[in-house]
């Protein structure tokens, strides 16, 4: 099997400048005074962004995070819409190749962090206009109450299989980033173009839906609607942590990554 060396970033500074003081709206502090409000656009969903806010607020007390959680590509289709009044701060998690194109329209500044000199320039932009943080792998998820790690796919291909025809669940694409990364990965590791699309037709013969948010995804997962996912390994852990969920995922040795 080759390595599919897809790597993508998320967790990035949008505007990557620092907050502007929307204090018209800003919440009064304790003490009466008001907040700086921080707009953060993110697709990390509410089992991140409330721990973040949480910790944000508790080291800045004189800030207010807002979080507007949509998928990745919806941020970016936002921001263009609000070039000539932008009203998010930061940008926080998409793929590396959404953030070029994001800043190649012009939507993002460049700024430093200070732990800037300890990240490896490939996992950058070179102007500074976003940053990545993590890696995670792209996996096959499997609910451990309907399928046993003997049964379940040990490989892509297995998700063609006419066992999991109408048990298989795919994030809806055109607005996750993750999902666009799987295909662009499943597109490269075939012979031709052709057979990629042909591969991706057979997938959507066995798929039961198109959930349309992470959290959709999982309580129809969950409740057995599908029972079979790919995703990223990351979710998986906080998906289980937070709500108990029964899942577990194979960790392929063709991979596609995702870096966060």
């Amino acid at each position: 099997m080759r390595l599919i060396p897809i790597v993508c970033c998320g967790c990035l500074l949008y505007g990557c400048a620092p907050p502007r003081p929307h204090v018209a709206g800003a919440s009064p502090t304790a003490g009466g005074a008001p907040r700086t409000r921080v707009v953060v656009y993110s697709p990390h969903g509410r089992e991140v962004l409330e721990p973040a806010k949480a910790r944000f607020e508790a080291d800045n007390p004189g800030y207010e995070m807002v979080p507007v959680d949509m998928g990745a590509q919806e941020v970016l289709d936002r921001l263009r819409a609000e070039r000539a009044a932008p009203q998010a701060d930061v940008w926080w998690g998409a793929a590396h190749t959404t953030f070029q194109q994001g800043a190649e329209e012009g939507l993002l500044d460049p700024y430093q962090p200070t732990w800037a000199a300890a990240l490896d320039a490939s996992r950058r932009d070179p102007q500074h206009r976003w940053y990545g943080l993590y890696l995670t792998p792209g996996v096959i998820v499997y609910n451990t109450d309907a399928a046993s790690a003997a049964d379940a796919p040990r490989d892509w291909d297995d998700l063609l299989a006419p066992q999991w025809k109408g048990r298989i669940l795919v994030r809806d694409p055109l607005n996750s980033d993750t999902m666009r990364t799987f295909i662009a990965a499943m597109l490269l590791r075939a012979p031709t173009l052709d057979d990629g699309w042909a591969w991706l037709r057979r997938l959507d013969a066995n798929t039961a839906a198109y959930p349309a948010s992470p959290a959709l995804l999982f309580r129809q997962f969950q409740a057995q609607e599908g029972v079979i996912t790919p995703w990223n390994l990351r979710d998986v852990f906080i998906q289980r942590r937070d709500h108990g969920y029964r899942l577990w995922a194979l960790l392929m040795l063709e991979l596609w990554h995702i870096q966060f």
